[in-house]
Formats: structure tokens, sequence, C-alpha cells
């Protein structure tokens, strides 16, 4: 049980880049955070995470080609949003729609990789691309 005569402590809320050891209020701490990454959304179909440690994360839609042959592999090449500086942790792919085909992220560089679709199954209507959505960890 709360013992309503115990006051909640306070202290003063500390300028933006204070870094000693006095007591953070939660004011300081959530400015702090915010101040620490930015999302931007450069179309409708992609949005940019710029995280703490100069750390990326982007998630895309792009359109991909695939083959009507069973068993076939094709390549599209793919362009981040934008490039990392450094290096690329990991890509990610899944489809939006065509359950038949699976994509796999290949030859990953600083500014893109190969999306490589392969036909598990007949698509009806010779359907040749399909849309995948894409993730994309780097720094």
């Amino acid at each position: 049980m709360l013992d309503s005569t115990i006051a909640v402590p306070t202290v003063p809320t500390a300028a933006p880049g204070t870094s000693n050891t006095q007591a953070a209020s939660t004011a300081f701490v959530a400015a702090a955070l915010l101040a620490s990454y930015s999302i931007s959304e450069p179309d409708s179909s992609t949005v940019v995470y710029t995280l703490p440690g100069g750390y990326k994360l982007m998630a895309f839609n792009r359109t991909v080609n695939n083959s009507s042959t069973v068993g076939t592999g094709v390549t599209t090449a793919i362009t981040f949003p934008q490039a990392f500086p450094a290096r690329v942790v990991a890509v990610f792919a899944t489809k939006k729609n065509y359950v038949q085909a699976a994509v796999s992220c290949e030859n990953q560089t600083l500014t893109g990789f190969d999306a490589v679709v392969t036909l598990i199954t007949s698509i009806s209507g010779g359907i040749t691309a399909t849309q995948a959505m894409f993730l994309a960890i780097g720094k």
C-alpha cells in the first residue's frame, strides 16, 4: 500500500547535453532519448530510422521480378533508400503477395543488394513481378 505521507522527490530538469552526476528528471531523460534518434519518410513506402550509435534501420517496399518457371531464380538489383556509411548488418525480406515465390537478399553492399526471387510453385496468369517488403540494418 502506498503511504500518502511520503512525498515524491523532484529535481530540476537539466539543460540538454548535461553530463554529470546530478539527478536526472524524467523530462531530461525523455528529451535525451528523443534527441538520440530520428525518423524520416522520404516516400510513402519507405521509413528510415536513425538510431543511437549511428545505426540506421530502413523499412521499404519494392517491386521485384520473378520467373514464370518453377525453380528458376530472377535477380533484381535493389538500391537502399539511403546508403550505409560503414557497414550493412543484415537485410530481410518478405513478400506482400504471391506466396508461391521466395525472396532472398544477396550480394549486399553499402548502397544496395540483389533480391533473388525463386518461384516455388506455379502462379496462374504468368505473373512475372511481386511486391516485397525489406528491412535493412546497418551503420
